[in-house]
């Protein structure tokens, strides 16, 4: 793998936890507006 590899994956889990935060801020404040918008970030 390498440590090129192990980088990418750091890098990717710690992305990937940045987007879930993201997506539940997202989704709490969507709550208040139309489902519609929501509906785009899902896509």
């Amino acid at each position: 793998m390498g440590f090129f590899g192990y980088t990418l994956l750091s890098f990717g889990k710690r992305l990937a936890q940045e987007l879930e935060k993201e997506v539940t801020k997202m989704r709490k404040r969507q709550q208040t507006k139309t489902p519609e918008t929501e509906d785009r970030f899902l896509v």
